[in-house]
């Protein structure tokens, strides 16, 4: 009997490497452990993140099989040659066309964490709206081994004043505009 992982986070990391290794190391904990099947979407840094931990440890334990899922059909057909599928990986796409479009990644998270054993997600809980950690209080409700390897300091604005944070992300919006500007 496989035992499954799912993974959940927030579409923007700040601290890619760091998240990396803490990653790979919860990752290694739960292949020692006996899991073996490991089930994660595609959209945004957390995923792509996910992604490349699992295909890198695929590498050493070839009996891992890596889920990816796809929110919506045009997904797919839009990534489809990104999302070629290696020896022991998958490409699924929940039967969901017909939910509201803004709210099929949620169901898709939720399915994701109904067919695993353990949740292995990256949420700052001091978010006020997150879809993120939308996913992880239903894995929690649903008693689902939760694992959040989130960090305070993973956040750019850590241990800044209310001015300080909005100052800094200005200026990063003023960032933005200047790179939409020159395209």
């Amino acid at each position: 009997m496989r035992k499954t992982v799912a993974f959940i986070g927030h579409r923007v990391v700040f601290n890619k490497e760091e998240v990396k290794k803490r990653l790979r190391s919860v990752v290694e904990e739960k292949i020692s452990d006996g899991f073996d099947h490991f089930i994660m979407g595609t959209h945004g840094d957390f995923d792509q993140i996910v992604l490349e931990v699992c295909r890198f440890e695929r590498k050493l334990f070839e009996n891992i099989e890596i889920e990816v899922v796809l929110t919506y059909y045009r997904a797919y057909a839009k990534n489809a040659k990104a999302l070629e599928e290696p020896k022991g990986e998958k490409t699924v796409l929940f039967d969901i066309e017909e939910v509201f479009f803004k709210k099929r990644i949620a169901e898709s998270n939720r399915q994701m964490i109904d067919q695993s054993d353990v949740l292995i997600c990256y949420v700052d809980k001091n978010k006020k709206k997150s879809g993120a950690k939308q996913a992880m209080n239903y894995a929690i409700k649903k008693g689902k081994t939760t694992i959040n390897i989130f960090s305070n300091q993973d956040d750019p604005t850590f241990g800044m004043t209310k001015e300080e944070r909005s100052l800094f992300y200005k200026s990063k919006m003023n960032e933005i505009k200047k790179l939409a500007t020159k395209q």
